[in-house]
């Protein structure tokens, strides 16, 4: 009887085992079989700031801007940029939203030197754009974005457009490119607050700008600065900064400064909260009456001594040559290794070389022997028309990791191309050449000859061998410039005007232009003189408020979108308290409007009213409310909408994420096996529950048996 009451018990105990076991799997304790986790190292910095004690591992692009969008990439969490990215070439997405800001920690310095983003473009009608859309108490650092495209509506920024208080960017650098925006558009960021009210002082220390077109489009009253739009506090500081670009704005534009454009109460930032900081008054133009004592001439911003209390020891670098950076300050820490000057750059461990295919019209750039490939290109002498496919740029950064990489160059002239890595002013190699004449027009034809007496047929020739196939179509690059312009529908207002864009078809030629599902009437709506298009005022000021978008049609079937964000500056433009936010698979979207819900009209979107059933309209100033099923109907993507009211409007945003942007992560797990138990995966415990009532079920038949036994004794 003793044994058997043991042997059950030892069952007992090893199925309580198991059951443990499985449920904890269940749990997510352990990685499951098949799954694919974040690559993360330790990072002491987000453990001091109370985040996390691992940070993930930035490598792509793809995973930039999974953060605030993917689940195990969250808002809050700790990153490092661990690889040179180059952009794809399309518009993204922000990271963050106007009420969801990024509050994490960000940091490009990863395996000894700090890392860049090339050729990022963020794109929107609506505000708040940088590749951080907005931010609160986060930090952000060492790394650098070169030749980005960024434009928004207003509240832009090369790195954040809007900071709500106590972020703290340091050791960042912008590059050529360039950022836009009706207002509030700085740099480094839109727009930095204080609006918890902290005590320490945060915002923007040992960074720069150079190469950079920053430029308010729309003349508003809004700040426009070199470095951050608008400084909303005397606690939010610039220090050791500089700026050595130009700044340009549309008609009517106030508060225009080389450093910080604007401050909520005085309109103007104290020098106070300038620290160090300095632009190079020859590419500004004209002075600014408040950091006029700020302002250096282009030699003076390349001499070293102008920085009296900089650290070039261990922070800062300068190349006394010229090469690196143009001569300006740059930040220390991404060397990567050294090639000498000349033709011919060569190392120990490798070699650097650039030559010219004038059968090509291209250059090729072979580097060997190193861990980074990623070069600028840069023309130091010389007129083109592009580079790399870029028209009016004179830098690129390319990846030159293939053998014998090429980037196309087009223009006339002798030219002189400077190559070299983007981390380290010692290596460059350096070629001269003639870029080729276009070839001529065709001269007259001449006078046809006497035809001759017809000879005797010959004998039929042996068929010949089948050729090789063609060559497969070589794809159209076509484009508009700019695609984004803004319209008042005011006679009296400075952008009441004709629009006028550019567009280069390479070898298509265009259809029609379309509006909705209306075509737009070529010699009436819009004149053409070459590759200029001109679109009249008097037929923009028929468009609806908003974001409205013209398509170009081309031969081939490709379609260009040129975005005219219409305005009536007769009416007023209300402020957005909260704007819809982003859409991630369920529920209602609300916004906030500060104006009186008894005035709300209609709310449009895309130049059609959308359907009253489709939203509700409530008071608190007015909040409008987006249902879900009509959200749901609509494709992944950003919408514009602009609510109307009997005497203004205002203009909102709403950001639709798929399912296949949900899942992304799901998707990386895939595997082969079907069946792979997930996080509180009820089959899976399921399963051992009734493992466990048929063992007790045993167990009781066991004991009953034993107690029949022991009563016949």
């Amino acid at each position: 009887m003793k044994h058997n009451i043991r042997i059950v018990l030892l069952v007992l105990v090893l199925i309580i085992s198991s059951v443990d076991a499985a449920l904890a799997e269940t749990r997510g304790g352990e990685s499951l079989p098949g799954r694919i986790a974040l690559v993360t190292v330790p990072c002491p910095t987000c453990a001091l700031l109370g985040l996390t004690n691992d940070a993930t591992l930035i490598t792509s692009q793809a995973e930039l801007l999974k953060i605030g969008v993917d689940a195990a990439y969250p808002r809050d969490g700790c990153y490092i940029l661990a690889k040179d990215i180059i952009w794809n070439g399309t518009a993204a997405t922000p990271i963050g939203a106007y009420n969801l800001p990024f509050t994490g920690h960000f940091d490009g310095y990863y395996n000894g030197r700090k890392h860049t983003i090339s050729d990022a473009k963020f794109s929107s009608a609506g505000d708040y754009v940088g590749l951080f859309a907005t931010t609160r108490q986060a930090t952000i650092k060492n790394f650098g974005m070169i030749n980005p495209a960024i434009t928004g509506r207003n509240y832009v920024g090369g790195i954040i457009g809007y900071d709500y208080a106590g972020t703290l960017i340091s050791h960042c650098w912008m590059e050529g490119g360039s950022v836009s925006s009706n207002a509030f558009v700085g740099g480094i960021t839109g727009s930095t607050e204080n609006s918890l009210g902290l005590i320490t002082p945060h915002g923007i220390s040992t960074c720069y700008v150079i190469d950079t077109a920053v430029s308010d489009t729309a003349g508003s009253s809004g700040g426009s600065g070199g470095i951050a739009g608008r400084n909303g506090d005397a606690t939010v500081r610039l220090e050791y900064v500089y700026f050595a670009s130009g700044l340009s704005t549309a008609a009517g534009s106030s508060n225009k400064r080389p450093l910080a454009g604007h401050r909520n109460i005085a309109f103007h930032v104290p020098l106070s909260s300038l620290a160090h900081c300095y632009y190079d008054k020859g590419l500004f133009g004209s002075g600014d009456i408040y950091y006029e004592s700020l302002g250096r001439s282009t030699s003076q911003m390349t001499t070293q001594s102008t920085y009296a209390v900089w650290d070039f020891d261990t922070t800062w670098g300068m190349d006394a040559a010229g090469v690196f950076n143009r001569g300006y300050p740059y930040l220390q820490g991404y060397d990567d290794y050294s090639v000498s000057p000349g033709g011919e750059g060569s190392i120990d461990e490798g070699s650097l070389t650039v030559t010219y295919d004038s059968d090509t019209g291209e250059l090729v750039v072979n580097i060997t022997g190193t861990a980074s490939k990623i070069c600028r290109i840069q023309v130091i002498s010389g007129d083109v028309a592009s580079l790399n496919g870029q028209v009016n740029t004179r830098a690129v950064s390319v990846d030159c990791s293939a053998v014998d990489t090429r980037i196309p160059i087009s223009g006339t002239g002798e030219i002189t191309v400077r190559v070299t890595s983007q981390f380290d002013i010692s290596q460059y190699a350096e070629v001269t050449f003639t870029l080729s004449e276009l070839p001529g027009e065709p001269g007259e034809p001449g006078e046809p000859g006497e035809p001759g007496e017809p000879g005797e047929p010959g004998e039929p020739g042996e068929p010949g061998e089948p050729g090789e196939p063609g060559a497969p179509p070589v794809s159209s690059s076509v484009s508009i410039r700019p695609a984004l312009s803004g319209f008042d529908k005011n006679p009296a207002g400075p952008e009441y005007r004709d629009v006028t864009v550019t567009l280069d078809p390479d070898t298509l030629t265009l259809l029609f232009i379309k509006y909705n599902n209306n075509l737009v009437a070529a010699g009436g709506d819009y004149t053409v003189s070459g590759d200029v298009y001109t679109f009249h005022k008097e037929y923009l000021a028929t468009l609806s408020l908003g974001q409205q978008v013209l398509t170009f049609i081309m031969s081939d079937g490709t379609s260009l979108d040129l975005t005219i964000v219409v305005r009536d500056t007769r009416q007023t433009e209300y402020v957005v308290i909260q704007d819809f936010g982003i859409f991630a698979g369920s529920g209602d979207c609300s916004a906030v409007i500060n104006a009186d819900k008894n005035k709300f009209v209609r709310l449009m979107s895309g130049g059609y009213e959308v359907d009253p059933s489709f939203y509700t309209v409530l008071d608190g100033s007015t909040v409008i409310t987006l249902l879900e099923d009509y959200i749901k109907a609509l494709a992944g993507g950003t919408y514009s909408f602009t609510a109307e009211f009997t005497d203004g409007y205002a203009f909102l945003t709403l950001i639709v994420l798929r399912e296949s942007a949900l899942q992304v992560s799901a998707m990386q797990n895939d595997v082969s096996q079907t069946d792979v138990p997930q996080t509180y995966d009820i089959r899976n415990t399921l399963g051992w529950v009734i493992v466990l009532i048929i063992c007790l079920c045993g167990m009781i038949y066991v004991w009953g048996r034993c107690k029949g036994r022991r009563n016949r004794t």
